[in-house]
């Protein structure tokens, strides 16, 4: 009898959690131990550059990083490029070993990449043409990948980019001048080199596959000209630049500044990217590091105390593009005691979906579709996401019992609530982003039968001390009056 009592109170608490699991610590942790490195497969054969003109193209490779033991089917893909000033480097360069096999543990697909290096020192349209080069080879490595999308399990709608100095200005100029309408005068020929490039994709390979860029990391990089980003260039940015570089312009100007001048053009650095793309409403992300040397994070004395803090960027920066909301529930929001109601979102169904319900029971779950019985006149609906790549959506809420709630009103952004599963004698805390300080907040916690517990007001970071509190499942609602964020809580 004992053990029938304790199954009920069990059930009681958390029956209403559905059999899926829609928890995930993918492209948040290092949660692979191993890698697994294909070196040197062969993605472009393609004529590099030669001061005579010689037509004698060569063979080009990428190193492909893969999580060992990952059963996924679709992973993000993040293509690393290194430095050199378009004159040397290689894929085998420490920090895009760094890069590639760091990313691989997190989760990701990571593609190290050799591309066609040189230019001619007395052409000033030659560095143009060494670009345009090595943008067409970025073109063709991903197009490599594509092809082979389903060998090395790859999703054609999350590709990243990742580059620094020489391999910061590539990825950049791939973003956001990749179309043939961007393309420079010089790559139809100058008066020493007299080759027509051809379009972007018209080099290293055959493979027709066209794509978009879901984010990219620019370190220690420019652009050749800002109006080339424009306001509908919605990709994300991230970019770190040392604030002293005399290699790449940390705002604007002539690479090499106070060194040898070659024939670089004027060219625009990070700083001036974000405030370009700032004036222009673009999401980005810019580090500014007081640093003296052009790599931030150290080149010949790679890593320095700068790696850590650069790649815990980059990767949360990763992250950030691949989460999305949770698809709304929908259903019926005025109730009676005792009646049943069936709720459904449209979602993909190679997702898994799990529901919570606050006042109500959960009699039948069919994935994106459930039956809840109610027991109390209010309450809430949830549902979470986790789609193919392993991530978890943020939750929707459809809140039922008042006219005057919002079937999934806009989201509240820039809260993590910490952590979300507590013994009985933690604390539960609200830890609020730089432009969510200083504002007017209240929250207000209700239990599993819908029920509110505790309301507060508060400005800057709250904690809640949960002792005494029964065990179970509860909701935080947190509101600037405006938009609400919403999580579940669990208290084991």
């Amino acid at each position: 009898m004992r053990k029938y009592v304790l199954l009920l109170f069990f059930c009681w608490n958390v029956c209403n959690v559905n059999a899926q699991n829609c928890e995930s610590q993918r492209y948040q942790f290092q949660i692979f131990s191993d890698v697994d490195v294909a070196y040197d497969v062969i993605y472009s054969n393609a004529d590099p550059y030669d001061i005579l003109n010689q037509d004698n193209p060569q063979d080009y490779g990428l190193d492909i990083y893969q999580p060992v033991g990952d059963p996924l089917q679709k992973r993000p893909v993040v293509f690393m490029f290194y430095g050199g000033s378009f004159i040397n480097g290689d894929k085998s360069d420490a920090d895009i070993v760094a890069w590639c096999d760091s990313l691989a543990r997190y989760g990701y697909v990571a593609v190290a990449v050799n591309y066609r290096l040189g230019f001619n020192y007395v052409d000033s349209g030659s560095p143009i043409r060494a670009v345009y080069r090595a943008m067409q080879d970025l073109n063709a490595a991903v197009r490599f990948m594509l092809e082979f999308q389903e060998d090395y399990r790859i999703d054609p709608d999350h590709i990243y980019l990742g580059g620094k100095s020489a391999g910061g200005i590539l990825v950049l100029h791939s973003t956001f001048m990749g179309e043939e309408t961007d393309r420079p005068e010089e790559t139809y020929g100058t008066l020493l080199e007299g080759s027509d490039l051809g379009c972007i994709s018209c080099s290293g390979n055959n493979y027709q596959h066209d794509f978009e860029i879901k984010g990219v990391i620019g370190l220690w990089g420019a652009i050749e000209d800002l109006n080339n980003i424009t306001s509908d260039e919605t990709i994300p940015t991230l970019m770190v630049h040392g604030d002293d570089d005399s290699v790449v312009p940390y705002d604007e100007g002539y690479p090499y500044t106070g060194q040898i001048q070659l024939i670089f053009p004027y060219v625009y650095g990070s700083q001036s990217i974000h405030e370009h793309m700032n004036n222009l409403g673009l999401y980005n992300e810019f580090y500014s590091y007081d640093y003296g040397d052009h790599d931030v994070y150290g080149s010949s004395d790679f890593p320095n105390e700068n790696w850590l803090e650069i790649f815990e960027r980059g990767h949360s920066f990763y992250y950030k593009t691949l989460q999305f909301q949770s698809p709304e529930p929908m259903g019926e929001t005025q109730i009676d005691i005792g009646t049943s109601h069936v709720y459904n979102v449209v979602g993909n169904p190679n997702s898994e979906f799990c529901w919570e319900v606050a006042g109500g029971t959960i009699t039948n779950d069919q994935g994106t579709e459930i039956e809840v019985q109610w027991n109390a006149t209010s309450g809430m609906v949830s549902v979470t996401e986790k789609n193919e790549l392993d991530v978890v959506g943020e939750v929707s809420t459809l809140n039922i019992g008042s006219t005057t709630h919002i079937n999934n009103p806009k989201k509240l952004k820039g809260i993590k609530i910490h952590p979300t599963l507590l013994s009985e004698n933690d604390a539960l805390h609200i830890i609020l982003d730089e432009s969510l300080q200083q504002i007017n907040l209240s929250a207000s916690i209700f239990d599993a039968q819908g029920r509110r517990i505790k309301d507060v007001n508060f400005r800057n970071n709250y904690s809640f001390f949960i002792e005494g509190w029964a065990k179970g499942i509860y909701f935080l609602r947190i509101t600037d009056g405006v938009s609400v964020s919403e999580q579940k809580i669990i208290i084991k």
